[in-house]
């Protein structure tokens, strides 16, 4: 049968000058045997959510926290091993190592809410790592605390190793000059003070709980209220009035703890809920041991879940200590750079097949830090890069073709065309409704004949098509796509402005500017991303034979197709192309064609996680066989054996901040990445068209890749066919 009776600990100091002795209203009720889980048991660590930081391996390892109290059962067999030398103040006397008693529980209650092990027996701390120091600042028999006592345990443990004072007792009026001077000394060292706000139901804390609001406190004081299993408020406990801006609440009401038996009690007041505060802050100082001790506090503060009145409020204060919410992140997470700050959480990085060298990158972990500058692992390879990879459709051409092409000549020739796509609707402008799709318009051009020369205007897909191959008149099908030029493609450009003039007979100068800066809301995504191209090309046509040599300067918001964000200060760079292009009639039916840039990207400073990026050289060519007539009348065939766009040499520097000093300074890891692909991909591609009467389309297609998106042994292949009919 349990059996409830109340005693009066004297969890409080006495105030200098001040006779008489105040009493804590502290209940203690005899535990029931110990017969279910010991999770179960702890419920004050699970009501803040302490297993978030167990189930981290946060245990308060290296945390030591100074139980100012009536000393502790260090042989308690949750406590045995926890417990570090002491002093008593009532006596003058040092503790060793292990030996501390506690006559009267009270101390040994509070110990096992801060640190109880984590032992599959009993119950478990908060920080059931955490070392303890005993303080011993009330004396038998009466239990009553002097100030002289209370002010020579403040300045032992202000000298001691402790970060954290766990002082669980308290009176209803100052605790006069003496303890005020040691609480300001501790503070100063740098000491965070964790007190009960008492257990009178009064609408204000008692003290030192109250000293949170002077300002000497400098932040480093936490007031702390009881609140129930439904965070309701104690009936018994303070308030938090007029130290609302420095005081939480924790479970205080019937916490199973440790006892100087050897066994286990519940108890009930603000004494129970200061430990559980303690605990919460052993474990972020485990953590994080630079911390200041106003840092961990105002940590604890604005990670605090709201009750009560919405804000800090003059019931609750800053609301019920949530440790889980205390571990993770407070503000941006940032990444130190050289240059400066970024935010970690628009870090990040597409890598693209043509850089897959940088794919290295991928296995850094790189460190941000809050605002209190707190370190956080990222893990960049799920959460701040990713390599763009092509599936073996995209080399197909013809597959699940769906776009209209109209195209026509006036009497003066001047060409129009346009090129529309049957897809779901993305919200284009310039589209209108045919059978349930939304037909967008994919790309439009217009070349009006001015004297022996010509003036080309295109958007979107058909932007840059008068240019190299696609532009050399040598009616190739439509699907020789494998042949464009990869680094116009760079640009994502989606305007091109371009005309031409004859230099002879046989030879034409084009030159024309690709663009995306005339973007307006019907540009797709990838044209929007932004960049410019500047073409000068030569073409020469003699008969069944064409030849072309482009220069182009390429700009692009990254390299070579690699994408970052502002945070990794990958900048804008201008990659100078030559291409070489060549086509040849070889037979009415049969078009021979070739193609092969060269690229350099100028080297580069960085202004965020990248520093600098040394001169990238690249590489990219295509063979093709085109056919028309092959097996009926009106049919076209290709075949294509191409190697993407792919880095051979160029490096990448990256730098940022993995740590700091003790005196603040960041430590820097560095890395360079060799941005060379790490192989070179050969893609063989055969496509097929056929006419199946007016209105009816059959294609036919496959690809076949060796080591896929430059990457060793990566392989893949895909047929594809699709019917298409109009109506």
């Amino acid at each position: 049968m349990k059996q409830r009776f109340e005693f009066h600990a004297l969890a409080t100091a006495i105030a200098a000058l001040f006779a008489g002795h105040v009493h804590a209203d502290v209940r203690l009720q005899a535990a029931s045997p110990i017969n279910s889980t010991e999770r179960i048991n702890s419920s004050a660590a699970e009501q803040v959510q302490a297993p978030a930081a167990h189930d981290l391996n946060i245990m308060g390892k290296g945390a030591v926290v100074a139980v100012i109290d009536s000393g502790i059962m260090a042989k308690h067999k949750e406590l045995s091993g926890h417990v570090m030398a002491g002093y008593n103040a009532t006596t003058n006397k040092s503790i060793s190592s292990g030996a501390a008693t506690d006559g009267l529980g009270h101390g040994t209650h509070v110990a096992g809410i801060i640190a109880a092990a984590m032992n599959n027996a009993g119950m478990y701390g908060v920080a059931p790592q955490a070392s303890l120091i005993p303080v011993q600042v009330f004396a038998a028999p009466t239990w009553s605390g002097t100030s002289t006592a209370l002010t020579s345990g403040i300045n032992f443990a202000a000298k001691s190793t402790a970060s954290i004072f766990n002082m669980s007792l308290g009176g209803s009026a100052p605790l006069g000059i003496n303890v005020e001077s040691a609480l300001q000394n501790a503070v100063a060292k740098n000491k965070l003070i964790i007190a009960a706000a008492g257990n009178s139901g009064l609408s204000d804390p008692s003290w030192p709980a109250r000293y949170a609001k002077e300002s000497w406190a400098a932040g480093s004081i936490i007031a702390v209220g009881a609140v129930d299993s439904n965070n309701q408020m104690a009936s018994f406990s303070n308030r938090a009035g007029d130290t609302a801006n420095w005081y939480v609440v924790a479970p205080g009401v019937n916490v199973l703890s440790t006892y100087n038996n050897g066994g286990y009690v519940y108890m009930s007041g603000t004494s129970m809920a200061t430990p559980v505060v303690s605990g919460a802050a052993a474990l972020i100082k485990s953590r994080w041991t630079k911390l200041t001790a106003p840092q961990i506090a105002d940590i604890i503060f604005v990670t605090a879940t709201d009750l009560g009145a919405p804000g800090v409020d003059a019931i609750y204060g800053h609301g019920l200590l949530n440790v889980a919410a205390a571990m993770q992140p407070v503000g941006t997470l940032q990444v130190k750079t050289t240059s400066g700050w970024v935010a970690a959480a628009t870090a990040s990085m597409q890598i693209s097949p043509a850089l897959s060298g940088a794919a290295k990158i991928t296995k850094v972990t790189q460190t941000a830090f809050d605002n209190y500058q707190r370190d956080y692992k990222i893990g960049t390879g799920a959460t701040a890069l990713s390599t763009t990879t092509t599936a073996a459709s995209s080399s197909v051409s013809t597959a699940a073709v769906t776009t209209s092409v109209r195209s026509f000549s006036d009497q003066a020739g001047n060409r129009y065309t346009m090129a529309w796509v049957d897809v779901p609707a993305t919200g284009l402008a310039l589209s209108d409704t045919v059978a349930g799709a939304t037909r967008q318009m994919r790309a439009s051009e217009v070349v009006v004949k001015n004297g022996d020369g010509e003036l080309a205007f295109a958007t979107l897909g058909l932007a840059g098509n008068y240019f190299g191959l696609a532009g050399s008149g040598m009616d190739l099908p439509p699907i020789a796509d494998a042949t464009a030029n990869p680094y116009l493609a760079l640009a994502a450009a989606g305007t091109q402005i371009a005309g031409s003039a004859q230099l002879s007979a046989h030879t034409t100068l084009k030159i024309g500017v690709l663009t995306s800066s005339a973007n307006s809301a019907w540009m797709n995504a990838e044209a929007a991303r932004g960049g410019h191209a500047l073409v000068a090309e030569v073409d020469h046509r003699d008969g069944d034979f064409w030849a072309g040599l482009q220069y182009a300067q390429v700009e692009e918001n990254g390299l070579l197709g690699t994408r970052a964000t502002e945070s990794y200060g990958l900048s804008r760079h201008l990659t100078r192309v030559l291409t070489l292009s060549g086509a040849w009639q070889a037979a009415p039916d049969l078009t021979l064609s070739a193609r092969a840039s060269f690229g350099y990207s100028a080297g580069s400073a960085g202004e965020g996680i990248i520093t600098g990026v040394s001169g990238v050289r690249s590489q990219s060519f295509a063979l093709a066989a085109h056919f028309a007539n092959l097996v009926q009348k009106g049919d076209v065939a290709s075949i294509t054996l191409s190697s993407p766009l792919a880095a051979t040499s160029g490096t990448m520097h990256m730098a940022w901040a993995s740590d700091f000093d003790t005196a603040g300074k960041p430590i820097y890891t560095t890395q360079s990445v060799s941005l060379a692909s790490a192989a070179r991909e050969l893609k063989l591609g055969l496509d097929y068209q056929r006419p199946l009467g007016r209105n009816a389309q059959l294609s036919l297609g496959a690809a076949m890749r060796h080591n896929a998106d430059n990457l060793p042994g990566n392989k893949d292949a895909v047929l594809t066919a699709s019917y298409r009919l109009a109506f």
